[in-house]
């Protein structure tokens, strides 16, 4: 998420009440290398770009609290919701490459993978978990059909044939636009 307080429900309502007020231009994007070795790319430093495709829906939503309040909730798990991170150096190391239209196409795959992101270990390193679950068609949308955690979200679904979507929230992911599966280089892993 690129805003990550524009999901979150009670940290708008403090901000519509007044209580937090942002600082301007106190945030930036920063992207780890997984294996630990590299310098961080920062969105500040123009290391990459953002390309946001589709429009983000939203809410309005009532909190209970001391007071009510009406605030505009941004659905992290909408089809229509993406952002893309391009780098601003072009990227020539092979990469896992997007799914085949007819993959795309099908209703349901028994086996996709996806990952969640650990803490950081002793060494500096990130964990990464491997998770093999399923996952169907809904819609414009990709269900899976086991519930993961945060960890996992942004993860790509990746079929035996390529990837084919990003996980959004517990249970939901987006299918990636036809430009970004024909990418030369979709992620790179080390």
């Amino acid at each position: 998420m690129l805003n990550p307080w524009k999901y979150d429900v009670e940290f708008l309502s403090e901000l519509n009440g007044g209580s937090v007020k942002p600082v301007k231009n106190s945030t930036d994007l920063r992207l780890d290398p997984l294996a630990g070795s590299g310098c961080p790319f920062l969105l500040s430093n123009t290391d990459f770009r953002v390309e946001t495709r589709g429009n983000t829906e939203s809410e309005r939503v009532t909190t209970v609290g001391r007071k009510r309040n009406q605030v505009q909730l941004l659905r992290r798990s909408a089809p229509s919701s993406l952002a893309v991170l391009a780098p601003s150096v072009p990227i020539t190391d092979a990469g896992l490459p997007g799914g085949p239209a007819f993959v795309q196409a099908q209703d349901s795959w028994d086996k996709v993978i996806v990952f969640r992101l650990g803490s950081k270990q002793a060494n500096g390193q990130r964990t990464v978990e491997v998770l093999e679950i399923g996952a169907r068609r809904d819609g414009e949308s990709i269900w899976l059909t086991q519930p993961v955690d945060q960890a996992v979200f942004g993860s790509p679904i990746i079929t035996p044939d390529g990837v084919i979507g990003l996980v959004q929230d517990e249970q939901t992911g987006t299918f990636l636009p036809e430009d970004v599966l024909r990418a030369p280089v979709l992620l790179k892993m080390n």
